[in-house]
């Protein structure tokens, strides 16, 4: 059987159902914190740092005491490899030590 045919939605609704793909929740929600974060760090290993950048000053209007040493505490337990992601990809885009 197809994978496509196991789909409750047909390409046809697929349309008229929720946004698809990595920018969704922020379509969705265009204040979803935790979406935010995510594109912020995303853009920012990518070397999109201007998308990165904007993404933070959005994200600093509405959280505007988010710091590195905030989100540490927040994401305390993420394996330190993945900590360090988060991390790296905040300092690109500028976020404030803290």
């Amino acid at each position: 059987m197809p994978l496509l045919s196991a789909s409750p939605i047909s390409p046809r609704d697929a349309s008229n159902k929720r946004s698809n793909g990595p920018a969704a929740p922020l379509h969705d929600q265009p204040r979803n914190v935790s979406a935010m974060r995510t594109k912020v760090a995303a853009n920012a290993h990518l070397g999109h740092l201007d998308e990165a950048r904007a993404e933070l000053s959005r994200l600093l209007a509405i959280d505007p005491k988010v710091t590195i040493a905030g989100f540490r505490e927040y994401a305390h337990f993420l394996a330190p490899e993945v900590l360090e992601l988060w991390v790296t990809g905040f300092r690109l885009a500028g976020l404030p030590e803290g």
